[in-house]
């Protein structure tokens, strides 16, 4: 396993063609992480975005492999006040989309609807939590797919993979 990490600025980090499990942290910025094949952590924002007035605008690309596509870690949600992350290749029946510690997935805090915004002619899943957009899962649309399906809190995820 092996970690890469951004600067505060906009960064691309990109793992195509590796087979191992990485971590990826674009921190601050306007990030682009593309995962490999192996089971990638993917994870634009750092604990602080959404609490200064930076716009984070972040596209994370899974790969083969499981892939985590992270909203938000511990106790801190990212993307809360300003800008959101852009999920592309992520398939449901390997992937998943992690959120903070004690979000509820099943509650009302989070609200999933459809739109085009990104991508291709198809639906995708706008994902926002208290109001607050902070994730498109582009060319999907899982509004009706149970929730326990497509979300992870991050204290469900054992990083040691």
């Amino acid at each position: 396993m092996a970690d890469f990490y951004g600067t505060s600025g906009n960064n691309l980090i990109n793992r195509i063609g590796s087979n191992s499990n990485d971590r990826l942290f674009g921190l601050n910025g306007n990030d682009t992480l593309t995962g490999g094949n192996g089971n990638d952590w993917l994870q634009g924002a750092s604990g602080g975005a959404g609490t200064t007035a930076h716009i984070d605008l972040d596209v994370l690309l899974g790969g083969g492999g499981t892939d985590y596509y992270v909203l938000g870690t511990g106790n801190t949600s990212f993307y809360m006040s300003s800008g959101y992350a852009t999920l592309r290749q992520f398939d449901i029946r390997y992937d998943w989309v992690v959120l903070a510690n004690g979000i509820d997935y099943y509650s009302s805090r989070i609200q999933l609807q459809t739109m085009n915004i990104s991508g291709g002619s198809a639906a995708d899943t706008l994902i926002s939590l208290d109001g607050n957009l902070i994730g498109v899962i582009e060319d999907r649309n899982f509004t009706t797919v149970d929730r326990g399906q497509l979300f992870l809190n991050s204290n469900q995820v054992t990083q040691g993979w």
